[in-house]
């Protein structure tokens, strides 16, 4: 089958870095162990403060709560504005959308960027693939990933992609 699709947009983009958060289980929950984490030294430092009672406050613990906020607060932060630089980087060369093609058979997966490079993945080096309506999402065991967006595939050819990956036992990620 072959799959020919514009070059992906931000949001696009966006869902694929979601879709590989989702993949590994740290990052899925990274902003509640953060805000959970802050609440629990809040907590310690209104027990701590309320037991002293007379203003003075140990500076380990205030130190450790502040950190913490900055934490909770600014992680989100710095994980969209790396998203933002990623993007641009991924656009960097490219002043105009390219027609980018991705063919797909029994043997391996082919992807051509025209006048920027041409990928080629074994079945057997597929690591895992997590799909969802916005975007398909490849991942090597070199830890490279491929993606293109779903709406490139027409009915048949999804039937026909997912049948490949289950013939060879490719792993999927909940989406």
């Amino acid at each position: 089958m072959r799959l020919s699709y514009q070059q992906i947009g931000f949001a696009e983009y966006r869902a694929a870095a979601r879709m590989f958060r989702k993949k590994n289980l740290f990052l899925r929950y990274d902003q509640i162990v953060w805000a959970a984490l802050s609440i629990g030294i809040l907590i310690a430092f209104a027990i701590h403060h309320a037991r002293v009672g007379n203003g003075k406050v140990d500076g380990y613990l205030n130190t450790a709560f502040y950190y913490s906020v900055c934490l909770a607060v600014g992680l989100p932060l710095l994980r969209n504005l790396n998203m933002i630089v990623g993007f641009r980087a991924f656009r960097k060369n490219q002043k105009e959308p390219v027609e980018s093609v991705t063919e797909i058979d029994e043997n391996r997966i082919t992807d051509t960027t025209p006048g920027t490079c041409e990928l080629i993945y074994e079945w057997k080096s597929v690591a895992g693939i997590g799909q969802n309506p916005k975007i398909t999402v490849i991942c090597t065991t070199g830890r490279h990933y491929l993606f293109f967006p779903t709406s490139a595939f027409s009915p048949e050819q999804l039937t026909e992609f997912n049948s490949i990956a289950s013939r060879y036992n490719v792993r999927r990620w909940s989406c």
